[in-house]
């Protein structure tokens, strides 16, 4: 699902689109995974590990170093489309 805007501005016509990010509680994910047995855990959860980019920042240089090599930064995906609206 996106989150679709519009408006007319100055004669143009402007479009933003936004995509819907879906986040999870992890810690009360951990208690519910506990609770699946753990031969079908890998059929069905993905794990994945993240550190809050502020805490990153106090981390000791010589940890920042060690996560350095798994951290990708990447822009998120806003889109912006502006055009003449068609008359009616």
């Amino acid at each position: 699902m996106k989150i679709k805007t519009q408006a007319i501005e100055n004669g143009f016509q402007i479009v933003a689109e936004v995509p819907k990010k879906v986040t999870w509680d992890s810690q009360l994910m951990e208690e519910i995974i506990k609770t699946i047995p753990e031969v079908h855990r890998r059929d069905y959860i993905k794990t994945t590990y993240s550190i809050d980019e502020h805490k990153y920042a106090y981390f000791l240089s010589e940890y920042q170093q060690l996560f350095k090599p798994a951290c990708t930064i990447t822009p998120g995906k806003v889109r912006f489309k502006i055009s003449i609206p068609e008359e009616e």
